[in-house]
């Protein structure tokens, strides 16, 4: 029997070029010689040249005179017993074995094709159609699109639909998905900020395609605002005018955020809101000022936002802020104070030989033949393989086994991988 590693056979390979032992013809097929009894007519795979030697037999290199392959499956169509891909690459059932040694002598991961599932079965080995999910290389030569299409472009979007690139008329405006583009026509990718149709169906609470509108914590639909830092007026006119803030939904900026949560505070009022109170809404900021704008940075510290004069370059809370003055959030980004007060972190090794010292680094390493426990170095042990902290280990036979990295594709295996996989 021929023994073949398993890269599973196949004839249109995604590379440039053709497996060892393989031979391409000018469609860009690679096929396997093989032997051919002149007779019966049948073709073996799994056979030598030297084994290829019956009276009604013949070895047929491909391209070979009178060799029905070579050439002559160019449009996706294959000989009986092969299966094409969406790509138009032949591919054959295979029988194969993967830790079980082979027939005749032959190796672990050896693959057959000429047994057929009955036989392979009796065997005790694992029978393939090509397009099982183990095979690498089935559509490996070409790429589907969400849409089925065989390098296609269309992409999934942001919403979860596919969307098809397009080609459009600049003169008509019009678009197609008549592939390729006409002379004239220009290519529109799936993504492009040209495609309309690109998140399109994406819907916000407010049933706004691509809208900034959030849930807030009392279940009510709340939307981003545009904030006129000179009128203090907000509006809903997106997008927002030059001199205007946006303001997202979920923003401390933003009042109407949380501001219908019932706070459960039991007041006199008959209701359990604070409007007895003089705060309807119940939200305080972290100055406990009802429907503030203070927040707490990451160091904890309470923060307000303030008023910025542009001319003096002066500060003030004196809210609302005069014309000519500019809001500033708490957490913006041209608030000074903001995080201004977080330690940095400080590495601390005291009393460590080795680790994490805290902050990202490491206080020490240990000696070869050490290894790093709790901070501290300690003397390593050695596994049955004789391997410094190894994980082999004896099994009920007295055999040392040991841990392995195994490549689903190659069905290599390295034990020499320091377990990194």
């Amino acid at each position: 029997m021929k023994k073949i590693c398993f890269l599973i056979f196949m004839f249109t390979l995604g590379w440039g070029a053709c497996l060892d032992g393989t031979y391409e013809d000018s469609c860009g097929n690679c096929w396997l010689p093989y032997c051919y009894n002149t007779s019966s007519h049948e073709v073996l795979y799994d056979l030598e040249e030297s084994e290829c030697d019956g009276a009604t037999q013949m070895w047929v290199t491909p391209g070979d005179p009178g060799d029905p392959y070579f050439n002559n499956y160019c449009d996706g169509t294959c000989p009986d017993g092969f299966m094409a891909d969406d790509c138009g690459s032949c591919w054959m059932s295979f029988c194969y074995t993967l830790f079980s040694p082979g027939l005749n002598g032959d190796p672990a991961h050896s693959a057959y094709y000429d047994l057929t599932q009955e036989e392979c079965n009796s065997y005790g080995y694992g029978y393939y159609t090509p397009d099982n999910a183990s095979n690498p290389y089935w559509n490996s030569a070409c790429t589907i699109d969400c849409n089925g299409v065989v390098d296609g472009g269309s992409v999934i979007d942001d919403c979860g639909e596919c969307v098809s690139d397009l080609c459009y008329n600049p003169t008509t405006h019009q678009t197609n998905t008549d592939f390729p583009c006409d002379a004239g026509e220009t290519p529109l990718a799936a993504d492009s900020e040209y495609n309309s149709a690109w998140n399109a169906t994406c819907e916000d609470c407010a049933g706004v395609a691509n809208g900034g509108s959030l849930v807030d914590d009392c279940g009510e639909c709340i939307s981003n605002l545009c904030y006129d830092p000179v009128t203090h007026q907000t509006n809903t006119d997106f997008p927002c005018d030059a001199m205007e803030v946006a303001v997202d939904a979920d923003s401390p900026s933003n009042a109407n955020w949380n501001a219908s949560c019932d706070s459960g505070d039991g007041g006199d009022d008959g209701d359990d809101d604070d409007s007895d109170s003089g705060c309807a809404s119940g939200v305080y900021d972290c100055q406990g000022v009802c429907d503030g704008t203070s927040m707490l940075d990451d160091c904890d510290v309470c923060h307000d936002g303030y008023c910025y004069n542009t001319s003096t370059h002066q500060t003030n809370t004196d809210f609302p802020c005069d014309a000519g003055e500019m809001y500033v959030a708490a957490d913006s980004s041209y608030n000074s104070d903001w995080n201004a007060s977080c330690d940095t972190c400080v590495p601390d090794c005291a009393g460590l030989q080795c680790g994490d010292d805290g902050c990202g680094g490491i206080c020490g390493t240990c000696n070869e033949n050490q290894f790093c426990s709790s901070g501290i170095c300690a003397d390593s042990a050695t596994d049955c393989a004789g391997v410094v902290n190894g994980d082999a280990v004896e099994d009920d036979c007295g055999d040392c086994q040991q841990s392995y990295c195994y490549n689903y594709v190659t069905h290599a295996v390295n034990f020499d991988a320091d377990y990194a996989c």
